[in-house]
């Protein structure tokens, strides 16, 4: 009898491998309309509501998606690809094709431009040609000419052998690459780098090498670990609110320069500075915002008064308790990737603040007198 409210609408969705999506979501990318998945069982695309389909020549783990102005880069196992989309027309029209809504069909290509495996893909901002990336002994770049064509060559020295799993790039122009476990190098480098024109040399060093392949050389490196101040377990390098920052198992770090040492970092508050509660995941978000991962929850966090960013500890609660590897923030909504697949999450609290919901009155007593 009488009538109930429901919210019918879920706010959140959930893809797996019932909708062509295998594996354990690494990296999530958007470009144009089409949404790229990387997993533990290879790279996906989506194009509006259809089912995922796989970019066959990529396989394997898919640990870092990188979208360029006319193709993306994937960071794999197996090694780099460059990925573009083809287009063709459809003609035989099918609902669960992967079209453009113009009667297109979309279809994926990739071509491998490295065989080494590539674990996390940064653009420099100073030099927007050159892209870093974190490989199992050290580091590469990858430079992007304007035919289409990529030059991946080693950054030396090669001091640089451990496994890169993280990468920043500071206001500098200096990289941090982070390892999981045994700290963090930091590499200082040429001015020449920096420039968008071929360079032949800085201060007498050698850019090229003898035999004509491109190379780096590197000013200074240095690698800091516990004993300067860092938290190395679980250590992730990122970049959030303008800056480089660290984070940890023991919470986020940022390094002094003036004291080379690293001092905990109130970003996030003094629940999350080191010394505190652990993160794993930091990406900005629209409207100044800073979206994060920490154990197994997920916060979205505004700029203070103070400077330090306020975590609002209810916007994610729809979301399962669960490790997520990527956040793509975007207005109201964003998409999250773990081991529980790939998320779509919907905040709807700013709606409901806008439309109250009314109640319902259906009876009015008075002296156990009904007067309505």
């Amino acid at each position: 009898k009488g009538i109930s409210r429901i919210e019918y609408a879920a706010p959140i969705s959930f893809f797996d491998h019932r909708t062509g999506l295998p594996g354990m979501v690494m990296s999530i990318a958007r470009q144009n309309d089409i949404l790229l998945v990387g997993t533990t069982s290879g790279l996906f695309y989506r194009v509006n509501r259809s089912a995922f389909e796989p970019v066959k020549a990529v396989r394997g783990n898919c640990w870092a998606l990188l979208p360029l102005e006319n193709s993306l880069l994937a960071g794999t196992t197996g090694g780099v690809f460059r990925v573009y989309t083809d287009t063709a027309p459809d003609t035989t029209p099918d609902t669960a094709r992967n079209t453009d809504g113009k009667n297109n069909i979309i279809t994926m290509t990739a071509q491998s431009i490295s065989p080494k495996t590539a674990y996390v893909l940064v653009r420099s901002r100073r030099n927007p040609e050159y892209v870093w990336a974190g490989s199992t002994r050290g580091l590469m770049a990858i430079r992007l000419h304007r035919d289409k064509k990529t030059t991946v060559f080693p950054v030396k020295p090669r001091t640089v052998t451990l496994t890169i799993r993280s990468l920043a790039e500071d206001s500098e122009g200096g990289i941090w690459a982070g390892t999981l476990n045994s700290g963090v190098y930091h590499l200082a480098m040429p001015k020449a780098a920096m420039t968008r024109t071929p360079f032949s040399g800085d201060g007498g060093r050698k850019i090229f090498s003898p035999n004509g392949q491109e190379s780096f050389a590197v000013e200074t490196v240095k690698l800091y670990d516990d004993r300067d101040g860092l938290c190395t377990r679980g250590l992730m390098v990122q970049q959030a609110a303008g800056r480089v920052v660290f984070a940890s198992l023991d919470g986020l770090f940022r390094f002094e320069s003036a004291a080379k040492r690293f001092v905990p970092d109130n970003l996030l508050g003094k629940p999350f500075a080191g010394g505190g509660r652990g993160l794993f995941l930091l990406v900005d978000g629209p409207g100044r915002t800073i979206w994060f991962h920490s154990k197994s929850w997920n916060y979205r966090a505004a700029p203070g008064n103070d400077g330090t960013y306020k975590p609002d500890p209810g916007s994610f609660l729809p979301v399962p308790r669960a490790q997520v590897n990527v956040i793509v923030p975007m207005k109201d909504a964003a998409w999250l990737g773990g081991e529980n697949g790939l998320m779509f999450y919907r905040d709807e609290s700013s709606k409901k603040k806008k439309k109250p919901v009314q109640p319902l009155i259906r009876q009015v007593t008075i002296d156990n007198k009904r007067i309505i």
